[in-house]
C-alpha cells in the first residue's frame, strides 16, 4: 500500500511537469534496496557503546548512593525482591523539567553511544531502552519503575540521539579544515572520536550521501497574551539533515529505505520583561519509500514513511503559561515536493499516537476548589500536569520563490489522562479524568540575503484547552516577531 501511495504522488508529480519524465541527464531509475544509503558500509562495534553505556550507569549508581539522603525520599521498597510485583510499576511524580528534559536528553546519549559505533538504529534503540530499564529497575530498585520514563526516555532520546549524532556525521565528513576539525571534536566528539579509534577518512560519496540545512536567527518579537502585550527576545535554530545519495539531485530514484535517513530539529528561546520560555520539536522518518522524478527542467519528489516525534514547550508569561512534553509514537509520514526552474513548493505531513504530559493547573484549581476533601492524582496535586494517551496530526506547506520563501503550518493535539498506575495509587480517592488540547499556527516570510544571512518575518498562535473533572480553562498565546540569521 505504501508503495502504491508513493509512486501515485510521484505520478502527480511527473505528470504536472512533464518535462521531468524525458530526462536526458539520468534516464536510469536507480534502485537503492541497501538499508543503510550512506555512501559506505557501517562496520558496527557492539562491545564499545555496552561498555560506555556500563560506565554511565556505574557512574550514576555511586551518585545515587553518595547523595542517598535526597534520593531517599523517593524510596518505595525495603527490597529488591518487590520489584517482581505488578504494582512496582508506575507513573512517578518527578518536576516537568526531569521526566521531559533530563530523560529524553539521557536517552539521546544512550541512543548516541551505539549509533556513533555504527549500529543501526533499531539496536541503538534497543540499547537506549535497555540502559533506561537497567536504571529505572535495579539501580533504582529502591523505586517503583517509572512508566513514563520507560517510554520518553528511548523513545524521545532516539529521535534527538539520530539528529545529533546526523549533525556530529555531517562535521565529520566535512572536516576539512581546521576550524571544521575544530568543530567536528567539539559539536561531533562522539562520531569524530569513534572514527579515529578506528582509523576512518570520509570518502566523497559520505559527503554526497548527506544533505543539511540550518538556520540560526536572532530578533524580537511582540508577545500577546490575554491583556499583557510585552516585547521579547528570541532565538530560533531550525536544522535538517538528509542521508541519501541523489537526494534531490537531478536525476530519477526510487529506494526503500530503514536508517532513520531523515531527521529535523526545531529550537526556539524566548525571553522578556514578562517571561520567557523554551520550544523544542524533533522528527525523525525511521523507514519508508522515496521516489524522485527531477531533471534541470523540474519535476518532483515523495516520501512516505513512518516517523517517530518529540516535542517539549515550557513557557512562562504574566497572563499566559503552559508545559507540554509528548513523544510521538510511530506514526504516518509524508514528504512531498514539487520544483519548477524559479519555484519549489513542499509540503510535509504527519500523524502520530501519542504518550505526552500537560500542564492543566488552572482547570485542577478550579476543580479542587469544590473538593477539598478529595485525594487526585499526586503527579496533579504536586507539579500540576498529567500522563495521557492521544495522538498529534500537523502539517506545513512551504514555497520558496527564489530568494523568498513563505511557509506555515498547523499542529492539533488532544490528551486523555490514565488512570491507576499513580505512584501514591493506595491513598488517591478521586481519581479525576483530564483531558487537554493544544492547536498551534505558525506562517513566515523569509528573504534570503548575501552571504546566507536571511530576514525573516513570524506569526505563532497558540490556544490551550485543559478540563479536570468537566472544570475547564482556556488560554491564547500570539506572537509577531522579526529576526535576521543565517542560514547553511
Amino acid at each position: 500500500m505504501i508503495r502504491r501511495l508513493g509512486t501515485a504522488l510521484l505520478a502527480l508529480a511527473i505528470l504536472s511537469a512533464p518535462a521531468a519524465a524525458q530526462s536526458d541527464t539520468d534516464d536510469e531509475v536507480v534502485e537503492a534496496a541497501s538499508e543503510h544509503s550512506s555512501g559506505r558500509d557501517p562496520d558496527p562495534d557492539y562491545v564499545r557503546p555496552f561498555v560506555l553505556e556500563l560506565v554511565f550507569l556505574l557512574a550514576g549508581t555511586v551518585w545515587y548512593w553518595v547523595d542517598r539522603d535526597k534520593n531517599a525520599v523517593d524510596w518505595d521498597f525495603d527490597s529488591w525482591t518487590q520489584r517482581f510485583d505488578r504494582s512496582a510499576f508506575r507513573y512517578d511524580n518527578n518536576a516537568f523539567s526531569v521526566n521531559w528534559t533530563f530523560h529524553p536528553l539521557s536517552g539521546s546519549a544512550y541512543y548516541g553511544f551505539a549509533r556513533a559505533n555504527d549500529l543501526h538504529p533499531g539496536w541503538s534503540f534497543t540499547y537506549a531502552f535497555l540502559t533506561s530499564f537497567a536504571w529505572e529497575w535495579l539501580l533504582e530498585f529502591k523505586e517503583r519503575v517509572s512508566i513514563n520514563d520507560q517510554i520518553a526516555t528511548p523513545v524521545g532520546g532516539m529521535v534527538l540521539g539520530e539528529f545529533f549524532y546526523k549533525v556530529s556525521r555531517f562535521l565529520h565528513v566535512n572536516a576539512t579544515t581546521r576550524a571544521r576539525r575544530a568543530a567536528a571534536w567539539s559539536l561531533g566528539l562522539g562520531v569524530q572520536a569513534n572514527e579515529a579509534i578506528d582509523g576512518h577518512r570520509p570518502t566523497q560519496a559520505e559527503r554526497d550521501a548527506l544533505h543539511a540545512r540550518f538556520h540560526l536567527g536572532y530578533g524580537g518579537a511582540l508577545l500577546s497574551a490575554g491583556g499583557e502585550r510585552a516585547g521579547l527576545h528570541t532565538v530560533d535554530f531550525e536544522g535538517r539533515i538528509v542521508e541519501m545519495p541523489g537526494w534531490h539531485e537531478p536525476r530519477e530514484l526510487r529506494r526503500a529505505f530503514g536508517n532513520a535517513n531523515v531527521t529535523r530539529l526545531r529550537a526556539r528561546a524566548t525571553r522578556g520583561p514578562g517571561g520567557g520560555g523554551f520550544e523544542l520539536d524533533g522528527d525523525t522518518i525511521v523507514t519508508g519509500l522515496h521516489v524522485q522524478s527531477l531533471d534541470e527542467s523540474g519535476g518532483g519528489s515523495a516520501l512516505v514513511g513512518a516517523a517517530l516525534g518529540y516535542s517539549y514547550r515550557r513557557v512562562d508569561y504574566e497572563d499566559f503559561s503552559d508545559a507540554v512534553g509528548a513523544v510521538h509514537l510511530p506514526g504516518f509520514a509524508l514528504d512531498t515536493m514539487l520544483r519548477r526552474p524559479s519555484a519549489e513548493l513542499r509540503f510535509l505531513f504527519r500523524a502520530h499516537p501519542d504518550f505526552a504530559s500537560a500542564d492543566a493547573t488552572l482547570a485542577y484549581d478550579a476543580w479542587a476548589l469544590d473538593h477539598p476533601d478529595a485525594r487526585a492524582k499526586t503527579i496533579l496535586e504536586r507539579e500540576g500536569y498529567f500522563y495521557g494517551w492521544g495522538a498529534t496530526t500537523w502539517a506545513e506547506l512551504e514555497l520558496e520563490l527564489g530568494p523568498v520563501e513563505l511557509g506555515m503550518r498547523a499542529s492539533f493535539s488532544r490528551w486523555l489522562s490514565d488512570e491507576g498506575l499513580d505512584r501514591s495509587q493506595e491513598v488517591v480517592t478521586d481519581d479525576v479524568e483530564v483531558e487537554s488540547r493544544r492547536v498551534s499556527m505558525s506562517s513566515w516570510a523569509r528573504v534570503q540575503l548575501p552571504r546566507s544571512v536571511h530576514l525573516e518575518l513570524r506569526y505563532d498562535e497558540l490556544r490551550r484547552w485543559d478540563w479536570v473533572g468537566g472544570y475547564g480553562e482556556r488560554g491564547r498565546l500570539r506572537r509577531v516577531g522579526l529576526s535576521v540569521g543565517v542560514t547553511r
